[in-house]
């Protein structure tokens, strides 16, 4: 497959219980280098994070699977009720699987790697350490990398 016909983007995962650290580093990283993303909510009113936080998502994972995109990359953050909650969804499998067919990538942190147990899919390993914001987050480059995306 050519870089230009890879399938671009990113889809990131939400749920009540997600790990707020991860998921503000991940759209504050994404979105700061320019790259396209989009944040896919369980359900499209607001998200709470495990302490509080919530984040209105872009769109929800109902609206997500009547048309799937072709999507360079999805992630999957932590969170234990939000990995609870996405085990418990009948759809997620459906949507990992849709995502991996087109020929997109599915990205974990490892506490996330349990949910694609028994499924066919190959993650990414997203090990998320906090670094100082002048810079560009080394965990980006391998999701960069995956997708043909250049950072800004």
């Amino acid at each position: 497959m050519k870089a230009s016909d890879r399938p671009r983007g990113f889809l990131l995962l939400l749920a009540d219980g997600f790990d707020e650290v991860q998921v503000t580093t991940l759209i504050s990283g994404l979105r700061g280098a320019g790259l396209p993303l989009t944040t896919v909510g369980l359900k499209r009113r607001g998200i709470r994070g495990m302490h509080g936080v919530v984040i209105v998502p872009d769109t929800s994972l109902s609206e997500v699977l009547r048309s799937l995109p072709s999507v360079g990359v999805l992630i999957i953050p932590g969170g234990e009720a939000a990995i609870a909650a996405w085990r418990a969804d009948p759809r997620f499998e459906d949507l990992v699987e849709g995502v991996e067919r087109r020929g997109g990538r599915v990205a974990v942190v490892p506490e996330a790697a349990s949910l694609l147990e028994g499924t066919r899919v190959t993650a990414l390993p997203l090990p998320l350490a906090v670094q100082p914001l002048e810079t560009t987050p080394t965990w980006i480059q391998p999701l960069v990398e995956a997708v043909g995306e250049t950072v800004m």
